[in-house]
């Protein structure tokens, strides 16, 4: 409770209404209350705590609607970041944008199929406020076309060395380009990590070099490393962070970002978006200012240098599921398990009283909300009237194999939407399991689209919400079907799947490589 004395405050009774609006998820009223208590006293503002507390998105939105509301709200105040920071003076503006970034986290505001260009613009012009008064320029001239006439020497950007969904699907971007021709320096922020995947690494690289922490120190070291193309491994329009930064500054002759980063990152310095065929068709390309290149479907490889077979199978036995029980999954994250999609979750297993859903937990488990997540989710059932054991939340699981395994014991994946899976849709091809998807007009919301269609599966695919009902009813309803769908799903996982032919991947990636250095060289 606010003290007598700030009681009598009115920039903190505005401050504690804003802040008790969007505990309420009342975003008109959070956004009122800002605004006011930001035109009484802008300074303030320079607070990261404060901005992490306004602009911050909540565990998980409970509905779709919920979700572009906090979407607006979140652009608003942005906006009216950007707008004070072009009317203030220089280093104000600068300390006031430092300090929103320092609190801001982007990653839940790609929860949604709505193109997010204009957004990402009002980010990259608060980074360029922030960056305004920094040690070094954010612009640079190299001093030749190229590096190498004969060798282009491509920098990979990675926050750390660890063996995880981001560093696999990157890892086959630089995989074989040391054989096709190409140096390859990888600069890590954090030099820890698996020590398998650390051993993997140096066998591909000419060059493993830890980055300073320090942006602008960092920003000197790889200008002087002379890059021809740089390639970012990390999401960088998410949480800011060193990668983040340094995406704002020319630190290669061209800039590039692939299957790690969903969105646009509308940075004037960044060239090239890597894509593919499939999200060129349906017009992603027109959400990201990035030249789209496009590779081979689905647009990355996963690769994993280490894999261990479990010591024990979560089976049916161990699940509590009987043979004949209709078993449907998603390994969806909780942060995409908005209250839409659980209903229509629902309205599947009311349509199919004999199935079972089970939610399986990615190590480790919900995280820190997992057991308000549980909670939520069966009093959410119960309320439309379905028995809450009939959701099904296992142990964490010790890894990828371990899910794998279990997979192989589900009758029919669900993938999320709007914001699709990625690692769930390639662990259910691999386990044999087919997986119904439904793809939307976005980059991330056709991941799952993509990866199915680059194995033949269109057929999983769906465009709406109610073709996504019906297709997983009909799969429900008939075995045979899906016994026939896991038998072709079964020989593309015998076989090397698009998303792990890392050779035909390698040498499409190093095509593209090896033509913009040619264009750099041309003086295109």
């Amino acid at each position: 409770m606010p003290s007598d004395a700030a009681a009598t405050n009115p920039l903190q009774q505005l401050v504690d209404a804003a802040l008790a609006g969007r505990s309420r998820r009342d975003y008109p009223a959070a956004l009122a209350a800002t605004q006011k208590a930001f035109q009484l006293a802008p300074r303030a503002f320079l607070n990261a705590k404060l901005w992490s507390l306004l602009f911050n998105a909540p565990p998980w939105f409970e509905t779709a609607v919920e979700h572009e509301d906090y979407l607006a709200f979140a652009d608003t105040l942005m906006a009216l970041v950007e707008t004070a920071c072009g009317a203030a003076e220089p280093r104000f503006a600068a300390d006031l944008a430092a300090q929103f970034l320092h609190g801001a986290q982007f990653r839940h505001t790609v929860h949604n199929d709505l193109s997010l260009t204009g957004f990402m613009g009002r980010r990259a012009a608060l980074f360029g406020y922030a960056l305004s008064h920094s040690a070094v320029p954010r612009g640079h001239v190299f001093p030749t076309p190229v590096a190498n006439g004969a060798r282009p020497r491509l920098g990979i950007i990675f926050k750390h060395m660890q063996q995880d969904p981001e560093t696999t699907s990157v890892l086959p971007f630089f995989q074989h380009a040391k054989a096709a021709g190409i140096e390859v320096i990888l600069f890590v922020v954090e030099a820890r990590g698996h020590q398998a995947f650390v051993d993997h690494l140096k066998t591909v690289c000419d060059k493993i070099a830890q980055l300073p922490t320090s942006v602008p120190d960092a920003v000197t070291m790889l200008r002087q490393a002379n890059l021809d193309i740089v390639l970012f491994g990390n999401d960088i329009t998410a949480k800011p962070s060193v990668p983040a930064y340094l995406s704002f500054y020319r630190i290669a002759r061209r800039m590039c970002c692939c299957v790690s980063t969903l969105v646009t990152t509308a940075s004037p310095q960044m060239d090239v978006y890597f894509g593919c065929d499939y999200y060129a068709a349906r017009g992603c390309a027109s959400e990201f200012t990035e030249r789209f290149v496009s590779l081979p479907d689905p647009g990355f490889a996963f690769l994993f240098p280490s894999r261990q077979a479990p010591a024990e199978v979560m089976d049916r036995a161990a699940l509590g599921v009987s043979p004949d029980t209709l078993l449907l999954t998603s390994g969806a994250n909780h942060t995409k398990l908005h209250a839409d999609l659980v209903d229509v979750w629902i309205d599947i297993l009311r349509r199919l009283p004999q199935a079972r859903l089970l939610l399986y937990p990615f190590p480790p488990h919900f995280g820190a909300a997992g057991m308000e997540v549980e909670q939520r989710l069966r009093a959410q059932l119960t309320n439309r009237g379905i028995a809450a054991d009939r959701l099904i939340l296992p142990p964490p699981l010790p890894g990828r194999d371990a899910v794998i395994a279990m997979l192989r014991h589900v009758d029919l994946g669900l993938d999320s939407f709007p914001y699709t899976g990625v690692t769930t849709i390639v662990d259910a091809i691999e386990a044999g399991l087919p997986t119904v998807s439904l793809a939307g007009r976005t980059l991330r919301t056709a991941q799952g689209g993509a990866i199915l269609h680059s194995v033949g599966m269109d057929e999983l695919v769906v465009e709406t919400g109610a073709a996504y009902v019906d297709l997983a009813v009909a799969l429900g309803e008939d075995a045979t079907r899906r016994e026939g769908l896991r038998a072709r799903l079964q020989a593309v996982a015998g076989g090397t799947p698009p998303f792990f032919d890392t050779d035909r991947f390698g040498k499409a990636v190093a095509a593209a490589y090896h033509q913009l250095h040619a264009d750099m060289a041309a003086g295109c």
